[in-house]
């Protein structure tokens, strides 16, 4: 039963954590539409 308990929270969290990435990617969508740049470098430093 907690196996069952532990699984449902990381299920929960993988969900949570997918929902902030695509938060994030649509956010560099509309930079880089917007600005004609994307927000991060590729060495992750902020512009």
């Amino acid at each position: 039963m907690n196996e069952n308990i532990d699984f449902m929270k990381r299920c929960r969290q993988i969900a949570s954590a997918m929902r902030k990435q695509e938060i994030w990617r649509q956010k560099q969508i509309d930079i880089y539409y917007r600005k004609g740049r994307p927000l991060f470098k590729t060495d992750k430093k902020v512009l």
